[in-house]
């Protein structure tokens, strides 16, 4: 966010709603919680859960301030969705060149960690290969957990948002 703001002048909210989420269409899509209509419908983010079933209320309007630019967006599951099906290298609408968008794509390094074979891309997450091939990436704020997926073979692009840390 501070090189954004440093090479460009602008402000790190701007330049993305002027340069990212106008141009990809998305309407119900904020780079940080200040940016949203007070009337706007937000879920109560939750914490995870501690002993006899109780959990925090996160509050869902705070501002994300300099984590913003790491994953602060606000966002409905039509718009993440929207905007993931547009990283799809034989989308017709896209931001990114095609090139860009298969650069993306490509496997690059393997997840050592994960219980399933997953790799990452330039920006993207990668599982499975032939008919179940996805790629996609995962978020999470206080009290909100998301996971994006788009599938090669179907053109399906499956977006589950979670107002829970777990």
């Amino acid at each position: 966010g501070l090189l954004i703001e440093e090479t460009t002048g602008m402000d790190y909210a701007q330049w993305m709603t002027r340069n990212v989420i106008e141009p990809a269409g998305l309407k119900e899509t904020s780079p940080d919680m200040p940016h949203l209509p007070k009337s706007a419908r937000m879920a109560m983010g939750h914490s995870q859960e501690f002993p006899f079933g109780q959990r925090l209320l996160i509050p869902c309007d705070a501002a994300q301030n300099a984590v913003a630019p790491a994953g602060g967006f606000v966002s409905t599951a039509a718009d993440v969705a929207r905007f993931f099906s547009q990283l799809a290298p034989e989308s017709k609408h896209s931001i990114l060149s095609p090139a860009s968008r298969r650069d993306m794509a490509q496997r690059r390094w393997r997840d050592p960690v994960s219980n399933i074979e997953t790799h990452y891309g330039l920006g993207t997450m990668m599982g499975a290969t032939g008919p179940k091939e996805w790629f996609g990436h995962t978020g999470g704020l206080q009290g909100f957990v998301s996971r994006t997926a788009r599938y090669t073979a179907s053109g399906y692009t499956i977006t589950v948002l979670t107002n829970a840390s777990d």
